[in-house]
């Protein structure tokens, strides 16, 4: 399971290597992310309708990838 008392005060670089270490759960559903719809809309991040299995990873990596900065409450 992702621990989040992990990430704080980490860079982005490396919050990619604890999404990505053995221990950890990267947190890719749907309903546990907060995304901004003015971003969403800026950089064409939407769900890709031809997925059937796995689309809310395949979204949080468009928004993963796609910024900088990211938060964490």
């Amino acid at each position: 399971m992702y621990e989040i008392d992990k990430a704080k005060g980490k860079t982005y670089s490396d919050v990619i290597q604890l999404f990505f270490s053995q221990n950890n759960c990267i947190p890719t559903a749907a309903w546990h992310n907060v995304y901004s719809t003015k971003y969403q809309k800026l950089k064409n991040l939407y769900f890709d309708e031809k997925l059937t299995w796995s689309e809310d990873a395949d979204n949080f990596y468009q928004w993963f990838f796609s910024t900088k900065k990211i938060g964490f409450f």
